[in-house]
C-alpha cells in the first residue's frame, strides 16, 4: 500500500465517447505480470469537450499487487526521481518555512523565527542575508515567504516585491492563542512597503494535545496567472487542513477553502504539512505541492501535486532517498518546498536533521518528479489503489479533458506503479490527444435564467450543479433517493448573488433515480431529477 492509507477519491465528469485500441499491455517481472487491455488509447476532442476510457487491468502473476495511476508526459518518470543533488554548506541556513524562486533564479529562505531571510544561487551557495525582514512583533514567526511580479507590486517596485507570512501565537501551556495572521510586504532588500494582508483561516482546535483558539496560517505561494491573471496567494490553514486563497487586497477567492488533498481523513489535526508552492507545467496546468504525513504515522511521505482544488494527481516527488547531506544522523524535520522556475527537474526542500552533537538544517536540491499533462487524469490515484490478487480484474479509468487546448496532438501516458506512485512501473498505457478545431459546450452545463441545474444526467461519478441567486439569500441543496430519504447535503449557508458552481461524488449512491433539490430563502426551487447508472 501507499504511504497514506485514507480511501479517499474524487472522480472527474465524462464527456464523449472515445476511440482506444491496441493490444494489451504486458509488463512482466519475477513474481508480477500485470496486463492492461487496450494497450493505448487515441482520442479525438473537440476544444473544450471531456471524455473518458475505461481500461481492464488483471494481475496475471503470482503475488498480490497494488497499483496507483500515475498520469505522466511522453517521456515518462525519471529514473533518478527523488535523488538528492547538491545543498547548502553546514551552518549557512537556520529553519526556512518559507523559500521563493524569482524568474530569474534568484532564491530567497526566511528564517521561521530570526526575522532573516536569506538569498542564495542556483546551486545553492549563499549569497547575501537580510539580517531583518518586515515582522510585526520580536515574538512573531515567519511561517510562509511569496515573490510578486513588478506589475502586481507597487509603483517603482521594478523587480517585485516579497510577501512574509507573519504569525504571533501566544501559548499557556497546551494552549494557543492566535494573536496575529498578517502578510507583510517588502523589497528585496527586506525594507517595507507598507503594505500588509489580514489572513483568513478557520475556526480553532480543542482537543487532545494542543488546541488552537483558531486556525493557523502555514505556507505561502503566489500565482500572479490565478485569477484571471489579477493573481491569488495561496496558504494552508495547518488546523483545519484547508487549501485557502485571497488576492492582494485580502479578498477571499471564489470557491475557497477547500480541503488540502485526498490524504485528509476529514479531522482536524491529522495532517503534517511542510512548505506550499504554486506550480504551473509547461502547457499551463496549475498545482499545489507539498509535502505530508500523517500525524498517526508521525514521518513525512512524499511531496504530493494536487490541483488548486486539492484533488490528487497522482503525480508524487519521493521524500524517501532523502538523507544528511553530510552523512550525519538522518532527517527529523522538514520546512519547505520549492520547484525551480528555471528547471522544473530540481527541487528544493529545506529540513533539519539530528546526529550525536545535536541537530543541523539544510536547504536541499533533489530530482522533481514531472508535472503532469493539464488534459490527462487517471483513476485511481494515490491514496487509493488497485488491489489485485492473482487472476483479478479490475478497471482503470482514464478522462481527458480539452478545456483550453489549442487544435493540435499532444502525447501523454498513464503509468500503473506497484505499492505507491514511485514504485516499480507494472505497465504503461501510450495516451494520444488530438484536439480539433471548434468548440464544445459542457453537456447540460447550467444556462443563466435557470435557477438549477444537474449534469451530466445521468451519472456515474461526479456531478456538478449550476445555482443561479438574482440575490443573496440563505441556500440548502440536497439530494432524495425515491423514498423520500435525504442521501446527502451539498450547502447549507448563505450565499451570494449570482452563478455557483457545486459538485458531489455520486459513485457511492446505488444505480437509481434521485432529486436534487434547492431552497433558496426558504423557498423551494423546481426539483432536478437525476439518475445514478452503473
Amino acid at each position: 500500500m501507499s504511504f497514506f492509507t485514507r480511501t479517499i477519491t474524487r472522480s472527474i465528469m465524462a464527456g464523449a465517447l472515445l476511440l482506444v485500441g491496441g493490444a494489451p499491455a504486458l509488463v512482466p517481472s519475477a513474481a508480477t505480470q500485470v496486463v492492461v487491455s487496450p494497450a493505448t488509447v487515441e482520442v479525438s476532442l473537440l476544444a473544450g469537450q471531456q471524455g473518458e476510457v475505461m481500461l481492464t487491468v488483471r494481475n496475471e502473476g503470482v503475488e498480490l499487487v497494488d497499483l496507483s495511476a500515475v498520469p505522466l508526459l511522453e517521456e515518462g518518470m525519471p529514473k533518478d526521481v527523488g535523488k538528492g543533488l547538491f545543498a547548502t554548506e553546514p551552518g549557512e541556513v537556520n529553519s526556512p518555512l518559507g523559500m521563493v524562486m524569482t524568474p530569474d533564479g534568484r532564491i530567497f529562505a526566511a528564517d521561521d523565527s530570526g526575522h532573516r531571510t536569506w538569498e542564495y544561487s542556483l546551486d545553492l551557495v549563499r549569497l547575501r542575508l537580510i539580517e531583518e525582514h518586515p515582522h510585526t512583533n520580536n515574538a512573531s514567526r515567519t511561517l510562509g515567504l511569496a515573490w510578486i511580479p513588478p506589475e502586481h507590486a507597487p509603483p517603482g517596485y521594478d523587480i517585485g516585491t516579497l510577501w512574509w507570512m507573519d504569525v504571533r501565537l501566544d501559548c499557556d501551556g497546551l494552549h494557543c492563542t492566535v494573536v496575529s495572521t498578517q502578510l507583510l510586504e517588502g523589497d528585496l532588500d527586506g525594507n517595507a512597503t507598507g503594505r500588509t494582508v489580514e489572513l483568513v483561516t478557520g475556526p480553532g482546535y480543542s482537543g487532545p494535545g494542543i488546541t488552537y483558539d483558531r486556525g493557523v496560517p502555514n505556507g505561502l505561494a503566489y500565482d500572479a496567472e490565478a485569477a484571471g491573471g489579477t493573481g491569488l496567494f495561496y496558504y494552508v490553514d495547518a488546523v483545519n487542513e484547508d487549501i485557502c486563497a485571497i488576492d492582494v487586497n485580502g479578498q477571499v477567492a471564489d470557491g475557497y477553502p477547500v480541503p488540502q488533498t485526498d490524504y485528509d481523513p476529514d479531522e482536524p489535526m491529522s495532517i503534517l504539512q511542510a512548505g506550499l508552492d504554486a506550480t504551473r507545467g509547461a502547457d499551463g496546468g496549475a498545482y499545489l505541492e507539498t509535502a505530508f504525513a500523517l500525524q498517526s504515522e508521525g514521518e513525512y511521505g512524499n511531496v504530493v501535486v494536487t490541483d488548486r482544488a486539492g484533488s490528487n494527481t497522482g503525480v508524487e516527488t519521493p521524500l524517501d532517498l532523502l538523507h544528511p547531506p553530510d552523512g550525519q544522523g538522518e532527517v527529523v524535520q522538514m520546512y519547505g518546498v520549492l520547484r525551480s522556475r528555471l528547471d522544473p527537474s530540481v527541487m528544493y526542500v529545506s529540513i533539519r536533521t539530528q546526529h550525536e552533537s545535536g541537530t543541523s538544517p539544510w536547504i536541499v536540491a533533489i530530482r522533481a518528479a514531472p508535472l503532469p499533462p493539464r488534459w490527462l487524469r487517471a483513476s485511481p490515484v494515490a491514496p487509493l489503489s488497485l488491489t489485485l490478487a492473482p487472476g483479478e480484474t479490475d478497471t482503470l479509468t482514464v478522462r481527458l479533458n480539452a478545456e483550453g487546448m489549442a487544435p493540435g496532438v499532444y502525447e501523454g501516458q498513464v503509468s500503473l506503479r506497484k505499492d505507491d506512485p514511485n514504485g516499480e512501473e507494472a505497465a504503461s498505457v501510450p495516451v494520444t490527444l488530438t484536439v480539433t478545431e471548434g468548440t464544445a459546450v459542457e453537456p447540460g452545463a447550467p444556462q443563466q435564467d435557470e435557477a438549477l441545474r444537474v449534469w451530466p444526467n445521468p451519472a456515474s461519478g461526479l456531478v456538478r450543479l449550476g445555482l443561479t441567486l438574482p440575490e443573496a439569500a440563505e441556500v440548502a441543496v440536497s439530494v432524495y433517493d425515491v423514498l423520500g430519504r435525504r442521501v446527502a447535503v451539498l450547502a447549507e449557508g448563505r450565499f451570494e448573488a449570482g452563478s455557483h458552481r457545486l459538485a458531489f461524488d455520486a459513485s457511492a449512491l446505488p444505480a437509481g433515480i434521485y432529486v436534487v433539490r434547492a431552497e433558496v430563502g426558504g423557498v423551494r426551487t423546481p426539483s432536478q431529477r437525476l439518475t445514478v447508472v452503473r
